[in-house]
């Protein structure tokens, strides 16, 4: 399954070769200022492996999960080669569109009903490694608690505000944390049958459950009263893993969501590319609807 070498590219592309794929659609893209490249071979049966390679950390780090971690998870495709070299790391999938006609999420409607598959698939993969020491980074409390300060105080929330947020957010971080996919959006994700695969894990990271559930509602667009129902699910699922009560994970929920509409917001005054692609104006009101929500019962009389 692993193999070693110093003459990256061309182990992959002779691998490739040796199994017959044809048709090469190559795509290059940066991703937090590192370069990508995914290499998309096709059969007439569609997409019949991925082959991702590059320097940057993340692609190691899915390629050791791989080989340590997620052979063991059902939903995760079959990685048939794992390289990783000086130079980078490479994964080659399994076929999963050979036989059953698997095809790619390519809208959060998509999945409809399917939704509450994926939750049991996140709690598979939240709670099936606890305990283990794992090849991925921890999600660390200080300075994503401090990067959140800094944002609201830039948005110009209230210094009583932003200490309950620090407070909230140092009880939320040193909780347990479990393997998070880290990137849950529909492209990730492969309809196979009845079968629902999670794809492409390098952004995984030992965190709090909810750092998934969120992208959940972002990226499937749901509504507040949708959401609750989710985190309402995934708790009763998650019970015997020592979950916390549903009232205490919606507000840990709801933090995070604050957290993730504020990160958003600082993209956008950064990036002049996301300047001219979107406006703050939607993340910021998403921001103060779940600031609301958060504390709305200290707020009743």
């Amino acid at each position: 399954m692993l193999i070693r070498g110093t003459d990256f590219d061309r182990k992959v592309q002779k691998w490739l070769e040796e199994h017959e794929f044809s048709t090469v659609t190559t795509i290059s893209t940066e991703i937090f200022g590192q370069q990508w490249k995914m290499v998309i071979r096709v059969k007439r049966s569609g997409i019949s492996a991925v082959t991702k390679y590059g320097t940057y950390l993340g692609v190691l780090r899915e390629a050791m999960l791989y080989q340590n971690v997620l052979q063991n998870i059902r939903t995760a495709p079959r990685p048939i080669q794992i390289g990783i070299w000086p130079e980078g790391a490479a994964i080659i999938m399994e076929d999963v569109y050979q036989d059953a006609g698997a095809v790619q999420v390519s809208s959060g409607d998509a999945l409809d009903g399917r939704l509450w598959t994926l939750i049991e698939i996140l709690i598979e993969l939240h709670f099936a490694f606890r305990y283990r020491s794992l090849p991925v980074p921890a999600w660390g409390a200080a300075e994503n608690v401090s990067r959140f300060l800094r944002l609201l105080s830039d948005l110009g929330f209230e210094k009583e505000r932003m200490e309950k947020y620090e407070r909230m957010g140092y009880s939320i971080l040193d909780q347990e944390k479990v393997l998070v996919h880290g990137d849950l959006t529909p492209e990730n994700i492969l309809v196979n049958g009845e079968r629902l695969l999670l794809c492409n894990y390098e952004h995984s990271y030992l965190a709090p459950p909810f750092l998934d559930l969120v992208q959940i509602k972002i990226n499937w667009r749901l509504d507040n009263r949708e959401w609750r129902r989710i985190i309402e699910t995934y708790c009763r699922l998650a019970k015997s893993q020592g979950m916390c009560d549903i009232e205490s994970a919606w507000r840990q929920a709801l933090w995070f969501e604050a957290l993730y509409h504020a990160v958003i917001i600082e993209r956008i005054r950064k990036s002049p590319l996301m300047r001219r692609k979107w406006s703050e104006e939607k993340p910021l009101a998403m921001l103060y609807e779940a600031d609301k929500l958060l504390w709305a019962k200290e707020a009743e009389p």
